[in-house]
């Protein structure tokens, strides 16, 4: 009973029985999950760098758009996209679905890319499907520049249009079944007898 809880919050609020919740993040938004309403907000619509949840864009899209059985060939510019990774090298061949494994439970910024390029054929037509499945949502405050989020001076969202992206990216029920994924084992793509273990960094999941 949604108008209940609210009516009860407002009346306490009102009455000084609890104060604002103390939120340490320049920017915040909570929302209720089935009709999408604000319950909090702080300074939720200013644009701010958005990193590696831009990869909750580009695993959204890439389900929407791709088939999870698809054979994707691991590039030169995949394999050498720093930071966080999961050691891709240039030649592998991995399914969609196994890529994105490794996109959201390891962050990785060269599974990200891989999964553009196979995608959209390159990475930069990929992110332009990013960004006009972004406007279609509703969320007008979001610009894309690349799939994984390593800065870039134009890629920026605000805490208001990404609990609206994410709340659309829970609706996909394989996006709920990987980020709820604490531990997986893929392959690698080039035929060796181990496979890569990949461990979530949702510490929400050990809770």
């Amino acid at each position: 009973m949604l108008w209940l809880s609210m009516l009860l919050y407002q009346i306490l609020f009102s009455l000084n029985c609890f104060a604002e919740p103390s939120v340490n993040a320049k920017s915040a938004v909570l929302i209720e999950k089935e009709s999408g309403r604000v319950l909090y907000a702080k300074d939720a619509e200013t644009k701010r760098p958005m990193a590696s949840t831009t990869k909750i864009i580009t695993a959204m899209v890439a389900l929407e758009e791709g088939n999870l059985k698809d054979v994707f060939t691991v590039s030169k510019k995949a394999s050498q996209v720093g930071e966080s990774s999961i050691w891709l090298e240039e030649g592998e061949k991995l399914t969609l679905e196994d890529l994105l494994y490794g996109v959201m439970l390891r962050s990785g910024n060269d599974a990200a890319y891989a999964v553009a390029e196979g995608i959209g054929g390159s990475a930069e037509a990929f992110v332009e499907r990013m960004n006009r499945r972004v406007i279609s949502l509703g969320a007008l405050q979001t610009n894309l520049v690349n799939p994984h989020g390593l800065y870039e001076k134009d890629h920026y969202t605000t805490a208001k249009d990404l609990a609206l992206i994410t709340r659309h990216a829970l609706s996909i029920p394989k996006f709920r079944e990987i980020v709820s994924t604490k531990e997986k084992i893929i392959p690698y793509g080039d035929n060796r007898s181990y496979g890569r273990r990949l461990k979530t960094r949702n510490d929400f999941l050990s809770l």
